[in-house]
């Protein structure tokens, strides 16, 4: 079984002490760290770099930062245990999110693991399924558990008043 931990939009500057803490406890012993953009700054987004496995990509808000857009890009393909898998960050109008990337790449991969939302999610069209962690921000992540035969995602929370937003949303 591969363990997955997803995230997005941490929108901080450097590592928090409750980022530290969940990477300690539960990014760590994960096989593979997803974060689907919106890092927030470099920084950050290298504490994810020590992990084996990391596969990150740029947010809409990540684009000003020329340390960030020369490390990463807006999308990665990736295959999980055989299945076709993409990380994006999303885009457009946030109720918009989730239709659009369904119109454009559902029954093209077999998971999509996305962000910008803010709102944890996990639905399935077209035999491709989406994957949305929420806003680490704002206190959500998920962890995936993969195996030959099943995805199970589950969604889990942290005290998001202890971490330091970068901005106002």
């Amino acid at each position: 079984m591969l363990k997955v931990a997803v995230l997005s939009d941490t929108h901080i500057l450097s590592p928090t002490k409750t980022l530290i803490k969940c990477y300690e406890e539960n990014f760590s012993l994960a096989d593979k760290i997803i974060h689907c953009g919106d890092f927030g700054s470099i920084s950050t987004a290298s504490y994810f770099q020590q992990h084996k496995d990391f596969t990150g990509v740029l947010g809409n808000c990540d684009m000003g930062d020329i340390a960030l857009c020369d490390e990463f890009q807006t999308s990665a393909q990736f295959m999980l245990l055989g299945r076709k898998c993409l990380a994006l960050h999303g885009y457009g109008a946030r109720p918009t999110v989730l239709a659009s990337l369904e119109k454009e790449f559902a029954g093209i991969f077999d998971i999509v693991f996305f962000g910008h939302t803010h709102a944890p999610n996990c639905c399935e069209c077209k035999d491709t399924l989406f994957i949305n962690p929420g806003s680490f921000n704002e206190g959500s992540y998920a962890l995936v558990s993969i195996d030959e035969k099943d995805i199970s995602c589950t969604f889990h929370t942290v005290e998001a008043a202890s971490l330091i937003p970068l901005s106002i949303f």
